[in-house]
């Protein structure tokens, strides 16, 4: 996390793009996680559990510094809602509710009052996770339906999305001039 941000930090310094340096902190673990599933079965599982679990850790640092060191001014009450609405999600999982449209709503209610928090956004899907029930793992449970409906808006909206905005590749309003346009 502190190579990424100080490499940032280094090439930005003195700039007004030098407060960004929190913003790549996470990336580098979730590329090499992207390539380690095109190498497929030619490395070995138990690598692919430790970067796995090292990206975890990795993202939940990048958005803890985010969250932290990104805010202004907190507005309690509405960060006191936020923490609320995921107390009442955290109850209904021990009440063995899995209706996910519940989870759901919840979740974008806590998004907005965290976000009119002052609070970075971005925790709320970090503990939004911790409250949707996972039950056994199978592959009935709330989180494995979830996970399985948001696969490939992920991998082909959202990832593509990712990656053009940090390679800096300028898209005009234009696409088709864009995509017809050689180097």
């Amino acid at each position: 996390m502190l190579i990424p941000a100080g490499l940032y930090l280094l090439l930005n310094y003195g700039t007004k793009a030098q407060a960004g340096a929190g913003i790549p902190m996470a990336t580098d673990i979730a590329f090499a996680l992207g390539v380690l599933s095109l190498l497929g079965s030619r490395v070995p599982l138990s690598l692919k559990i430790f970067l796995t679990a090292l990206a975890v850790i990795d993202d939940l640092g990048a958005i803890l510094v985010i969250a932290i060191f990104y805010t202004d001014t907190i507005l309690w009450t509405n960060l006191f809602i936020a923490l609320g609405v995921m107390v009442a999600l955290f109850i209904l999982n021990k009440m063995k509710v899995r209706n996910l449209i519940t989870y759901l709503i919840g979740g974008v209610i806590m998004w907005w009052f965290m976000l009119h928090s002052g609070i970075h956004a971005t925790i709320t899907g970090v503990l939004l996770a911790f409250v949707i029930p996972f039950g056994d793992g199978a592959k009935k449970s709330t989180s494995s339906i979830l996970e399985h409906f948001l696969h490939k808006p992920i991998g082909f909206i959202i990832l593509p999305i990712f990656a053009l905005a940090n390679t800096a590749i300028v898209i005009s309003s234009n696409i088709g001039e864009t995509i017809s346009q050689s180097l």
